[in-house]
């Protein structure tokens, strides 16, 4: 049996983005890299090609890795310890206001971040989700509140009634 020999990989840069890429690559696309003879829009802040599905995350053209570092347009302030948006303070602080739900018909208590049943949280962190602290009520709509007729997650679980 004859040895198979493996091709030489020689490389160069597309054309078009200055992307390496290897030279049987550029002689099929005419010196370009696949995104870049795909019709790839280039990226508004490095220039590198980006192919529309899936790569492209807005319609500003960013690529992902660019997208990483543009700073944030959302004001973030410290409350309880971590960052959340400007005004999430207001919403923590009107939670507190909301202790109680109407489930069959009747009202009962909400429970409290760090009074969960069947939990592994770490309650000396504040809350993931809504980030209140142990012994606040979670912000409506919250992940990790609790139902407390099922002990499910309250946001999917149908137990509160329609009002």
């Amino acid at each position: 049996m004859g040895a198979f020999a493996f091709p030489i990989m020689t490389s160069t840069t597309c054309t078009s983005c200055s992307a390496s890429i290897q030279n049987w690559v550029a002689q099929e696309t005419g010196g370009l890299c696949r995104p870049c003879a795909a019709g790839a829009v280039k990226c508004l802040q490095c220039g590198k090609p980006m192919m529309r599905q899936p790569v492209i995350t807005d319609a500003e053209h960013i690529c992902m890795p660019c997208s990483k570092n543009k700073p944030s347009t959302t004001e973030e302030i410290e409350y309880n310890g971590v960052m959340v948006v400007k005004g999430w303070p207001e919403k923590i602080i009107a939670a507190q206001e909301l202790k109680t739900l109407v489930i069959d018909g009747r009202r009962r208590s909400r429970i409290r971040y760090g009074s969960e049943k069947n939990s592994e949280q770490d309650y000396a962190l504040p809350c993931g989700d809504c980030a209140v602290i142990r012994g606040q009520l979670h912000v409506p709509l919250c992940d990790s509140e609790q139902c407390p007729k099922c002990l499910g997650q309250l946001l999917s679980c149908g137990c509160v009634d329609d009002t």
